[in-house]
């Protein structure tokens, strides 16, 4: 099972547009194969609060992308 910490930048916006019920949520959904966004919910299960460490590693995850530019 995946970490929350092996996830796809795609997947952490997944889960943060799921978890704030956000209308971009099936557009999000549609970018991701089926096991991709079960990777994503597994991982979230697997952690206490995971609203927050799930926005700390996309922001970590976008400026690491934007660096590497």
């Amino acid at each position: 099972m995946k970490r929350l910490e092996d996830l796809s930048l795609d997947q952490l916006k997944f889960a943060q547009a799921g978890l704030r019920q956000s209308s971009n949520w099936e557009q999000l959904a549609k970018k991701l194969s089926f096991e991709d966004q079960l990777d994503c919910l597994g991982a979230m299960a697997m952690q206490k609060n995971p609203a927050e460490r799930i926005m700390q590693l996309a922001v970590a995850k976008q400026f690491s992308m934007r660096r590497t530019r």
